[in-house]
């Protein structure tokens, strides 16, 4: 993925495409890695939206 050196400047961040937000926002990720499973979250800290998780089983 290529990283901006500037974020675009816009007036509402709804006019950046989710990649993007995720570019240039800041983001909380959360991960928990437990004996059978792997469970991991990235969160828009400003509105709390879920902007992705995942959960699989590992051995």
């Amino acid at each position: 993925m290529n990283v901006p050196n500037e974020c675009p400047r816009v007036s509402n961040r709804e006019q950046l495409s989710p990649r993007a937000r995720l570019t240039c926002d800041k983001i909380v990720l959360g991960i928990d890695v437990g004996s059978t499973t792997v469970k991991a979250v990235v969160i828009d800290p400003e509105t709390k939206e879920i902007l992705w998780s995942d959960y699989q089983r590992h051995e």
